[in-house]
């Protein structure tokens, strides 16, 4: 990247999350790292003066005792041979007029007599050329106009002070160089995740609606959120898809039977027959209008399924006994049809909480495409028993509502298409349908959390509904509710 364009970055740098997030990071560590500095200085300072002044405050002492004891020959006897003996002590005995009279030290400076008690000093030994370095003593006056200075080295103490002020001002700046460095980092490498983001949804306004933002597979947060998004963008996709198939499907499905309601109406119209054919046509015209105001009354109901929002009239529900209900309402039909219906449960006591109306209207849909498909004549051309059986298992979590008839059943290339709006495979087209039953099926097991799945029967189609049991309270109790069969075929 050149410099313009990196200068011309750093406002987005600067006002990005992670960016911010890192100054605030560094900033409170930098408050934590000088509440530490500032307790180990003042501890370390506190422990050096003490250390000085009990070295100097017994040297003191000694020398005071010498002093009483035997006047100014014996003090200055005894700081000749602590001069000589020691490297840190420094000492200094001189007259009223400032005269040298004993000790390893120069003259120092005036205003430093004026001085009485301890005090921190610049010095420079005698006979040494060396630079002047800090002391710490105690200055005080003797009787007879005699001045005394007993003192100790701290230049080693205040080159410890600098270092260690040194190395909390290089730790700081290293602390916010690397601390901004890191920030820059991380910030452009959130950034160009953001705007792979950003360009996928441009992308897909603009009217690509197969672009996807790139996984890296390093399984972090940014990974999980476009994993969620790509589901999102899939769904949007296949819904899109959907809408699409439908549209084409409405205009292909629905042409036909409104131009026969319309040539049929005409026919009404311009007929001079008898009232009784004039009320035939009508007649027609009306099943016909009928007929569509179901296929939009299921897409309708479709819509709202697909919307996926939990019914507020779930409820507890025996399915078993649902069944048996759904099956009796049957069993006329069945009959003038000449097919055996037969209901099976693996428990009577089987619960589930759900939409009561959905369930018997998706059971009922299946039962109903069974029985039309149960009377059609076999593959081969051989005799045979039209039969439905409806049936019930218990799969811990779920039940499976099993539908299985007879008939010619489904090719397993076409199982999965034929669960989408509108389709109708070819040899069923002569069936009376609009080939919706099987959506709503579909959109009904959404909305319970479950699946539909076509299976073979040998010989025949077994459509298998599993809906998740959701057993929890409920304050509806949906089996009071009077059993209502609508149907979407």
């Amino acid at each position: 990247m050149s410099v313009a364009n990196f200068v011309k970055l750093i406002p987005r740098l600067v006002l990005a999350t992670p960016f911010r997030l890192f100054a605030v990071y560094v900033s409170l560590f930098c408050v934590a790292v000088a509440i530490v500095f500032m307790y180990v200085n003042i501890a370390m300072q506190g422990f050096l003066a003490q250390e000085a002044e009990s070295a100097v405050q017994s040297d003191f002492d000694f020398l005071a005792a010498r002093y009483n004891e035997g006047g100014q020959g014996m003090l200055g006897q005894a700081i000749g041979e602590r001069s000589a003996a020691s490297n840190n002590g420094l000492y200094l005995l001189t007259d009223a007029n400032g005269r040298w009279l004993a000790g390893n030290l120069e003259a120092v400076a005036a205003d430093l007599w004026a001085t009485q008690g301890a005090a921190q000093f610049a010095y420079r030994k005698r006979g040494s050329d060396a630079r002047q370095r800090q002391a710490f003593g105690i200055v005080t006056r003797l009787p007879n106009d005699l001045h005394l200075i007993v003192a100790r080295d701290i230049e080693n103490q205040e080159m410890l002070k600098r270092v260690l002020r040194n190395a909390f001002l290089l730790g700081y700046a290293l602390i916010i160089g690397i601390g901004a460095a890191g920030a820059v980092i991380v910030s452009r490498r959130m950034m160009r995740r953001v705007d792979e983001a950003s360009s996928t949804a441009r992308a897909i306004m603009q009217g690509n609606l197969a672009q996807r933002i790139p996984v890296t597979g390093r399984a972090d947060e940014f990974d999980r959120l476009s994993e969620n998004l790509n589901a999102m963008l899939d769904r949007i996709q296949d819904l899109m898809v959907g809408l699409k198939n439908v549209s084409d499907n409405i205009a292909h499905d629905l042409k036909t039977p409104l131009h026969r309601l319309r040539t049929r109406a005409e026919r009404a119209l311009q007929s001079s027959s008898s009232p009784e054919k004039l009320s035939e046509a009508l007649g027609s015209v009306i099943e016909e209008a009928d007929t569509l105001i179901q296929t939009f009354d299921a897409l309708l109901s479709i819509a709202r399924l697909e919307a996926g929002s939990r019914s507020e009239s779930f409820g507890p529900l025996n399915v078993c006994a649902l069944l048996n209900d759904v099956a009796e309402l049957y069993e006329p039909a069945a009959e003038e049809q000449g097919l055996s219906l037969t209901t099976t449960c693996a428990s009577n006591s089987i619960m589930m909480a759900g939409e009561k109306h959905l369930i018997v209207q998706a059971v009922a849909n299946l039962l109903d495409n069974a029985m039309k498909y149960a009377i059609q004549p076999a593959p081969e051309g051989g005799a045979k028993h039209p039969a439905v059986e409806l049936g019930l298992e218990d799969r811990g979590d779920f039940i499976d509502i099993l539908v299985s008839d007879n008939g010619p059943g489904i090719p397993e290339a076409d199982r999965e298409r034929v669960l989408q709006r509108f389709v109708r495979l070819q040899p069923s087209r002569s069936i009376p349908g609009s080939g919706l039953g099987l959506s709503l099926v579909a959109a009904v097991a959404r909305l319970h959390e479950g699946s539909v799945s076509l299976e073979d029967n040998e010989p025949g189609l077994r459509v298998r509904l599993r809906l998740k049991k959701n057993l929890v309270a409920a304050p509806h109790n949906a089996a009071d509710d009077p059993l209502m069969v609508t149907h979407a075929a």
